[in-house]
């Protein structure tokens, strides 16, 4: 597995996708919406549990039980 890389994370956040970011942070199960700006592609992925992990800790107690069925046949 690849981890994404996340140095322009930061960026996103504060500069380019405040709004977008805002809203995806104040959704209820934001577990279940695309991260916006650059990081639409990490849609299901274990990329996604570590932005939620380092913006939303408190959803990842239904964020790894839906990862975990996504990723089990």
């Amino acid at each position: 597995m690849e981890i994404s890389d996340f140095s322009a994370l930061g960026d996103a956040i504060s500069k380019e996708a405040t709004v977008r970011f805002k809203e995806w942070f104040n959704e209820i199960d934001p577990e279940m919406r695309r991260v916006p700006g650059d990081y639409k592609h990490i849609e299901g992925k274990f990329e996604k549990l570590m932005v939620l992990r380092a913006m939303r800790p408190d959803r990842l107690t239904t964020a790894i039980p839906n990862w975990i069925n996504g990723i089990l046949p």
